[in-house]
């Protein structure tokens, strides 16, 4: 066997073995998803049959505790089961997707940006479309090609198989923030108000007298300290990348950018990077939706359908990328 035949068939066997963790992973999803629902259903129940009916003025913070895991829950829900959006226009999300009530307010920017609609300060212009490799489709700016889900997603971010079983995309990608950010939230609700039942519950000789078990309130109580630590980490990164204009997978691709442009002594300039503020406003879209719409549980329709962005005056693609220099999504993601 020759040296090429022989590097031919390993690349096969590597590739096959690789397709099969891809469907180990896609087939896990749902065994995943029935953990995370067992696990936030036993703290709830913890929360509520321990600590919630000993609360001081309960009358305030029990609506408060019920409003926190109705989100939690609630963004959980909508995050595993609403369509991250696709290039496929029949999937992507249009208009009047969403649940809350939209204001008619215009399309503003931000301080230091001019008064006027976003339209006319901004490029909206339709998104720069090319050939993805893999499914053979039209793939907008920002969208990638998942290879597990083996679509193309709007405003990619990344497949989470063991949270939500799906993509992170232009379609959902609100909702798994917020609901990192609630999870986070009600372990540290679970955990700084329930610190005085700890002694209790590792003390054997005095009697336990809360439902459920001392068993099931040490078990939460450990599991919400760990977990809320290592979720508080994505949600930071998370709001890192929103806060300049990035996705996960864009921040792979700028970092090369930069490292591309700073060789030829030239600036890279993110164009779809508005500035904190308005990253976070438009990500949420708070110039349609109330801004207590991040206080409920609510479907709520990203800006834009995904084949149309804002962008930075004057810049119609990065700063300092020219043709040719583009990611291609030669790695699949």
């Amino acid at each position: 066997m020759s040296l090429r035949s022989a590097s031919k068939l390993v690349f096969r066997c590597f590739k096959s073995m690789e397709k099969a963790g891809d469907w180990l992973t896609g087939a896990a999803g749902p065994v995943f998803i029935s953990f995370a629902w067992v696990l936030m259903s036993g703290g709830a129940v913890v929360f509520f049959g321990t600590i919630a009916p000993r609360l001081p003025f309960i009358i305030l913070t029990l609506p408060i505790c019920i409003l926190i895991a109705a989100n939690l829950f609630g963004h959980y829900y909508l995050a595993c089961t609403v369509s991250p959006g696709y290039a496929d226009s029949r999937t992507a999300p249009v208009p009047g997707w969403g649940w809350a009530p939209k204001r008619s307010k215009p399309l503003r920017l931000g301080k230091g940006w001019g008064n006027g609609r976003l339209g006319d300060r901004l490029l909206r212009s339709r998104s720069r479309e090319r050939r993805c490799k893999k499914c053979g489709g039209m793939r907008p700016e920002r969208a990638h090609h998942c290879r597990i889900c083996k679509k193309d997603v709007l405003k990619y971010d990344h497949h989470c198989p063991l949270g939500i079983n799906q993509c992170v995309g232009l379609g959902n990608e609100r909702h798994f923030v917020l609901f990192m950010a609630y999870f986070v939230l009600a372990c540290f609700c679970f955990c700084s108000l329930g610190y005085s039942y700890v002694w209790l519950s590792l003390n054997y000789f005095e009697l336990w007298p809360y439902f459920p078990g001392r068993v099931a309130f040490i078990l939460i109580y450990i599991l919400a300290g760990v977990l809320s630590l290592a979720v508080l980490t994505m949600l930071l990164w998370q709001l890192r990348l929103i806060s300049v204009g990035e996705t996960t997978v864009e921040n792979y691709d700028n970092d090369a950018y930069r490292r591309m442009t700073r060789s030829r002594g030239e600036p890279f300039v993110n164009c779809f990077d508005l500035g904190w503020r308005r990253n976070l406003w438009l990500f949420f879209n708070l110039d349609e939706y109330p801004i207590y719409a991040l206080m409920l549980p609510l479907r709520v329709m990203p800006y834009t359908a995904g084949h149309t962005w804002a962008k930075r005056p004057g810049y119609e693609r990065h700063g300092g990328v020219d043709d040719g220099d583009e990611m291609t999504d030669e790695e699949d993601y």
